[in-house]
């Protein structure tokens, strides 16, 4: 649950923008700053674009399993079978507990990039120090569980991370107890990274073949069987059917987009341990997060902004 209201996409790309903004142009000590109030606004529009790409992907999973057990059925009466249903229902609902997990853990890392922000700003290091502990307790028993989820199909390349984050000394700041944070954690987060880029690899893998099996079956039966018939009674219609289903689809490539903005987080972490994190940098994280949000924004305003 999140610890406060979810912000809209548009209202969270202005509050970012304006702290770009003062990233760029303060001085150094509010520079300093305005890294972590930046990264931990850059953080939560990560988490808003990663739920809403996760609860699309996911649905994609399972309903194009629901299609291929009644195509199955229908081309072949009886050959899906009670036991045959049980052992795919097991299989997508492991795909939806983990989705749901990594949903978890990228809330947890956007409040604790908050908190971050909060014990940057502020004397009061104390207060922050529990939610600190247990928001870290529980990021990392997720990355447990996540790494030998069902969506991982190479578990080792979770390990594969940049060696320097390790050996990166945080430079001197104002607090302390910011410093001994940053010190303490920052392996931690860059293998939470790692393990969210892996976790999309392969999710991008599975939607695209998905993905393709769908847009195929729906190019036969709404561009190949019309025409082959001779019943294309709206060629407009049929050609932009045809366009649709010929060309990429949205969410695989915002599941590249996210897969980019991961790296990019990757990259300002690294840099924020050194204290040298750009607006550069954070607009890079917005400009690959931003057509994700946008998509989103779209979607809830078609639908009525329920």
């Amino acid at each position: 649950m999140r610890r406060f209201p979810p912000s809209p996409p548009r209202a969270t790309l202005v509050v970012l923008s304006l702290l770009v903004a003062g990233l760029a142009t303060g001085c150094a000590s509010t520079a300093k700053i305005g890294q972590f109030e930046a990264f931990a606004a850059a953080g939560k529009q990560y988490d808003e674009a990663m739920e809403q790409l996760l609860d699309q992907s996911v649905a994609v999973l399972v309903n194009t399993n629901s299609d291929r057990l009644l195509q199955s059925q229908e081309e072949f009466q009886g050959s899906v079978t009670r036991e045959a249903l049980q052992t795919q229902d097991k299989a997508d609902q492991a795909n939806l507990a983990a989705v749901q997990q990594l949903q978890r853990q990228v809330k947890l890392l956007s409040n604790y990039f908050d908190a971050l922000s909060n014990l940057a700003t502020t004397d009061a290091a104390t207060s922050f120090a529990s939610e600190l502990e247990n928001t870290v307790t529980e990021i990392n028993g997720l990355s447990t569980t996540l790494s030998g989820s069902a969506l991982i199909d190479n578990p080792g390349a979770t390990q594969q991370l940049a060696q320097s984050v390790g050996d990166l000394v945080v430079r001197r700041i104002q607090l302390r107890a910011l410093e001994q944070e940053l010190e303490a954690r920052k392996q931690t987060i860059a293998e939470v990274l790692q393990l969210h880029k892996v976790l999309l690899e392969a999710l991008a893998a599975q939607v695209g073949a998905d993905t393709t099996f769908v847009n195929q079956q729906a190019y036969e039966k709404e561009v190949v069987a019309p025409l082959l018939a001779g019943s294309v009674s709206d060629p407009a219609t049929w050609k932009a059917d045809r366009l649709r289903l010929l060309s990429p689809a949205p969410l695989s490539t915002q599941i590249q987009q996210a897969q980019n903005a991961i790296q990019s987080l990757q990259a300002a972490w690294a840099k924020l341990l050194s204290t040298k994190l750009t607006a550069a940098d954070i607009q890079s994280v917005v400009d690959d997060l931003q057509p994700i949000l946008a998509a989103a924004d779209a979607l809830q305003d078609g639908s009525g902004g329920s």
